[in-house]
């Protein structure tokens, strides 16, 4: 479970640096032992770093973390956001160093959500990169005193986009990525910024609402959940809620890997309940799923095997192996739910071998053993008519990743505009 620490942060100056060194002298456990890769939203390093000193704090390659802030209330522009955590954050000599990315109502429809980066971490940032969260209070904004929450694990869901008032969303857009992964860095370009839900879906399609789903399910730790059907009960929570805030809207799945299972469960899940009218309304309302190296027939986990084995991991891992009889018998309620629902699949699949995992000699675990195919194409492709199949030249983790307005992009962007056609009221605008 993240720990989080709590400063307590009016903006004088002189009391901020009170009570970060206040702060420093209490401590707290990190949230891991462990350090992340150069970039903690980039899975496929195979650096390993067992401490966080200042010299390698500054090693970093500070500039591609992007870091998201909850709790900003409504009604605040993003001219005023940027004021306000400048002076939250920040030293005066510093104030450059910001920049905010996205700004965006949270479905609770009080506070807003938004991912900023810096140039350079700011100090105030105590235990960063072990440290993954950090609380701020703050009397600034005119609805009163506020908790302000910066953290790089984009746990739950993040809304990236909703359209600018007086425009409503007429869809909602909900990606998710796989086992390991993280819900923001999976689908960001690898050593950039460029982020193309974020960056470039909100300008072809202005009335989506926007949002990724983030979940722990790093092999080597103790996952959120012990098997799939618990870790989509706990996505349906999510869904639920962000589909009563705007009830009815049509919804649209971007699932990598594990997240298609995830997906697949939690629709089959509903499909079970007795039909009321909130079950009813999710599964009318699903018009497609673009679903990118999903193993729906299994995952090839033998280097994935020596992480969990003997330990609680491995029954939950070996639920999605080839032949596995779980998957088997989720496809046989899985085709008959997008028959009976007329939900649209669009399939990709990986023409790469992608690097397995490896320990290294620190006793670390790094994406950076033999190379295999991860998720074949007959397992990426099943259940999926051949009009709807894409192959991606690219390896595993990267068959998500975009640069921008490149070609695959442009595939997906014309895939959502076959699903939005289904529905008369989704505006598209094309950059």
């Amino acid at each position: 479970m993240v720990q989080a620490w709590v400063i307590m942060e009016p903006i004088g100056r002189c009391l901020r640096k009170v009570l970060g060194l206040l702060g420093s002298m209490v401590g707290t456990t990190p949230t891991s032992n462990k350090q992340p890769s150069r970039n903690s939203e980039d899975k496929s390093s195979t650096q390993s770093v067992t401490t966080a000193d200042p010299a390698y704090r500054n090693s970093w390659t500070e500039n591609l973390i992007t870091f998201r802030v909850c709790g900003i209330p409504g009604g605040c522009s993003r001219e005023q956001t940027s004021r306000i955590l400048r002076e939250l954050l920040l030293e005066v000599e510093d104030h450059e160093n910001l920049e905010i990315q996205s700004l965006a109502s949270s479905y609770d429809g009080l506070t807003q959500v938004a991912t900023i980066r810096f140039d350079k971490i700011p100090e105030v940032l105590e235990g960063f990169p072990v440290r993954t969260e950090w609380h701020f209070t703050d009397s600034m904004f005119r609805s009163g005193e506020s908790v302000i929450t910066l953290d790089t694990h984009f746990l739950g869901l993040t809304i990236l986009y909703t359209p600018n008032a007086p425009l409503e969303p007429v869809a909602d857009l909900i990606a998710i990525s796989g086992i390991g992964s993280h819900a923001f860095g999976s689908f960001k370009e690898r050593g950039g910024q460029y982020m193309w839900l974020r960056d470039s879906l909100p300008t072809d399609f202005r009335r989506f609402r926007i949002s990724v789903y983030g979940y722990q399910s790093r092999l080597d730790k103790e996952l959120s959940a012990r098997t799939v059907p618990e870790f989509s009960s706990k996505f349906l929570q999510h869904l639920t809620q962000l589909t009563m805030s705007k009830p009815n809207l049509p919804l649209i799945f971007v699932t990598h890997s594990f997240g298609g299972i995830v997906v697949k469960e939690a629709l089959v899940q509903i499909s079970r309940r007795p039909m009321d009218e909130q079950t009813n309304s999710i599964l009318s309302n699903v018009l497609g799923i673009l679903a990118f190296a999903v193993p729906s027939t299994g995952l090839d986990i033998e280097s994935l095997l020596p992480i969990v084995r003997g330990g609680r991991n491995e029954a939950f891992l070996r639920s999605l192996e080839p032949g596995a009889e779980y998957l088997k018998d989720l496809n046989r309620e899985w085709e008959a739910l997008i028959q009976s629902r007329n939900i649209v699949i669009f399939a990709f699949y990986e023409l790469l071998d992608s690097p397995t995992a490896k320990q290294l000699p620190d006793g670390q675990w790094r994406m950076a053993g033999p190379a295999a195919k991860l998720v074949r194409r007959e397992s990426a492709v099943h259940g999926v008519k051949d009009s709807h199949i894409t192959p991606i030249n690219q390896n595993h983790s990267n068959v998500i990743k975009f640069e921008k307005r490149d070609e695959t992009y442009n595939k997906v962007r014309d895939m959502l505009d076959t699903l939005t056609a289904k529905t008369s009221e989704c505006e598209i605008v094309y950059k």
